[in-house]
């Protein structure tokens, strides 16, 4: 009775140490836009009287490249020891975003209408969009963007914003 017991807690302990297959990639399929303030509302009759403008993208994300089994043993060395197993998207993207452009349809501080508005967006603190891209690339997907821009335009109602995304294979969204 004893060892049918510790046999059964060892058997049991074993099956429940098994992760379900995670996804370990991920890639943006999509995005929108949202311009907000600086309090995260929309603003109202087009106006936005904070100093700073916020484009925030929602991310629609898919994960990719299922694991597979590869035999007996490495089940064993890769399972047994799952005491928490990993999310979905923990290796990062897939097919890495090279740029993250914003580009306006009007002149903007010394800025030409449709060139690069990269050096006058941040994202949270003194993260500037080119670093983030830098090092966004290895980590859990993203849901949501912040960009902020800083100092905002004046007539936000007059102005188009193109945010356009370039992945590492050539792909881009805008």
């Amino acid at each position: 009775m004893k060892k049918g017991f510790v046999l059964f807690m060892f058997v049991s302990g074993l099956c429940s140490c098994i992760c379900e297959d995670v996804l370990p990639y991920w890639n943006v399929t999509n995005f929108s836009v949202q311009i907000k303030d600086q309090n995260y509302q929309l603003p109202t009759d087009s106006l936005i009287t904070t100093d700073t403008l916020l484009l925030q993208l929602d991310l629609e994300t898919e994960f990719l490249a299922q694991s597979s089994f590869h035999g007996l043993s490495a089940f064993f060395a890769n399972q047994m020891w799952a005491f928490s197993c990993d999310d979905d998207g923990f290796a990062g993207m897939k097919d890495p975003w090279e740029s993250i452009t914003v580009t306006s349809n009007q002149d903007f501080a010394e800025v030409l209408a449709g060139e690069s508005l990269n050096k006058y967006i941040f994202l949270s603190g003194d993260v500037f969009l080119e670093d983030f891209i830098d090092n966004a690339a290895g980590s859990y997907p993203y849901r949501k963007l912040d960009l902020w821009l800083s100092p905002r335009p004046e007539e936000v109602a007059l102005r188009n914003f193109t945010i356009t995304i370039v992945f590492a294979s050539g792909d881009t969204l805008a």
